[in-house]
């Protein structure tokens, strides 16, 4: 739900940030789908910061949400559910390479593929706990109908959930299952033959490591750039496009200055991803 800002607030963290990034406000309302009017409302803390406007900032200056939301406040009573909540999750997760002894998925690949996308969604719309608890039965029934009966959908499917626990595990204050989550999401791309999907783990990947010494949040975003040099569908020139956004918010936070932008007009003609 929108809150209204104040101190600490979403609007508080959106300035930080776009000032780590070494942005003006109208230079990061360019690069998003919303004026630079109410970009500069939210920030002072006059309008509310409601959930699609903060996921086209976090997506701008190439962060994870959760930097602009912040971390769940919580005590100790509701630190043990949400941990009950993504105990599921983690074991989910566990038995990706084993052989399936026998058993079969309990739906049709055709309602897992909708429910995975599904599952993205609800998190980008904040639904964390319903799409948490529905999310290690999918994980499962896609991981037996990627091993029993493999195809390209599937595969990517699978990638997608894991994509999805990732993100569930990021908000809810999770990051050790995060990391496990991107490595599961990159052995199903791999096995999809995805290239879209494994750039967006990199991408993912690099956004942990944008303060790291050596460089190695920037090199992840040229692994990821490399991987959709050559793809000019939609999807590819999106995310070919976020990588760009990425590099720069890399390259701020590392004290290098930031890499050329796109024009505004290119990233709206490329979409925005769902990275």
């Amino acid at each position: 739900m929108p809150t209204r800002d104040g101190y600490g607030s979403t609007g508080d963290r959106i300035k930080e940030q776009r000032r780590r990034a070494r942005l003006s406000q109208r230079e990061l309302a360019q690069r998003i789908p919303y004026s630079y009017s109410l970009l500069n409302q939210v920030e002072c803390g006059a309008r509310v910061a409601t959930g699609a406007f903060t996921n086209a900032v976090a997506t701008a200056l190439g962060i994870d949400i959760a930097l602009l939301t912040g971390p769940p406040g919580v005590s100790d009573t509701q630190h043990g559910r949400l941990t009950a909540l993504v105990g599921p999750i983690r074991e989910s997760l566990a038995p990706y390479d084993l052989a399936p002894g026998g058993r079969t998925p309990a739906r049709p690949v055709a309602d897992l593929v909708l429910d995975a996308d599904r599952l993205c969604q609800e998190v980008r719309a904040a639904h964390l706990r319903k799409a948490a608890r529905a999310l290690p039965d999918v994980i499962e029934d896609l991981t037996l109908a990627a091993t029993t009966a493999p195809t390209t959908e599937t595969w990517r499917a699978l990638a997608s959930t894991y994509r999805t626990a990732h993100d569930i595990a990021l908000k809810l204050g999770f990051p050790d299952l995060a990391v496990v989550a991107l490595d599961r999401m990159g052995w199903a791309a791999d096995r999809a033959s995805d290239p879209c999907l494994a750039a967006i783990r990199q991408y993912r990947r690099a956004l942990g490591y944008a303060e790291a010494e050596h460089g190695l949040g920037q090199r992840l975003i040229e692994a990821g750039q490399a991987l959709v040099t050559d793809q000019t569908s939609r999807e590819g020139l999106a995310v070919a496009g976020q990588l760009h956004l990425g590099a720069s918010a890399v390259a701020a936070r590392g004290g290098a200055g930031t890499a050329a932008p796109w024009s505004s007009t290119s990233l709206r003609r490329a979409s925005w991803p769902t990275v």
